[in-house]
């Protein structure tokens, strides 16, 4: 029995080290680092370096979800949700769920982009894609907590830039952890402006799921007309 636990042990610490690895990146001043004095405090140290700069980490998403990532006019050679090596500099997201497989594990890398000490960019793609930093320096953030990053990607969610309102808002819905429903639920509220509770309805209904259908159902006896209309969309 002792030897046995001892397997179960080394391959517990086994798949943890396999989860943790680095992505494959080109085009890039690349090293890793761990996120041990939590996601927010890291970020802001980055965001007091010179010139822009890529910065990654991993969390697991939403079982069931596809994300379909694609740069330029590389659309056209999809494979396993990766079109070729996806170019930070230039790519966009795309990001679907199936009925299928809903119990099967996905994890997400989100990606940050920071110039000029703020960040200016948000993407997501599906671990195991080939990235392009665009000859940045790229820094890949180990030991990142869900929780966390739910909560540092909602502080990004102002009035001051609706664009990286979107999305980091996109970025929360990925996330596997409940706490990435509850933020959006908290965006969805009375307390925020129309534009940004409409944002927080549609990402629950598009990515959480029976939770975010259960929490849109509540919704619906909001007060606001305007807003109820966005829902049944």
């Amino acid at each position: 029995m002792r030897q046995d636990w001892l397997a179960a042990v080394v391959l517990g610490v086994s798949m943890l080290a396999m989860g943790q690895q680095a992505p494959k990146v080109v085009n890039a001043q690349f090293h890793s680092e761990p996120a041990g004095a939590g996601l927010s405090a890291t970020v802001n140290r980055f965001q007091h370096a010179n010139g822009p700069l890529w910065l990654g980490y991993e969390v697991a998403a939403v079982p069931g979800s596809h994300f379909s990532v694609c740069s330029g006019d590389s659309e056209g050679s999809m494979d396993d949700g990766c079109c070729g090596v996806y170019r930070l500099e230039d790519g966009d997201n795309s990001f679907r769920t199936s009925d299928t497989n809903q119990t099967t594990r996905t994890d997400v890398a989100i990606l940050v982009r920071i110039d000029q000490g703020a960040v200016n960019k948000i993407r997501f793609v599906g671990a195991g894609c080939r990235l392009d930093a665009g000859g940045l320096p790229f820094t890949w953030l180990t030991g990142v907590q869900p929780d966390d990053s739910v909560a540092w990607l909602s502080s990004l969610v102002t009035d001051d830039n609706h664009g990286l309102a979107d999305q980091a808002l996109a970025a929360i819905a990925m996330h596997e952890t409940a706490r990435a429903t509850t933020a959006l639920v908290g965006f969805a509220s009375s307390a925020h402006p129309l534009w940004l509770r409409e944002k927080g309805a549609f990402w629950l209904g598009a990515g959480r799921g029976h939770d975010g259908l259960v929490a849109l159902e509540r919704l619906t006896t909001d007060q606001d007309p305007e807003f109820r209309a966005k829902l049944a969309f």
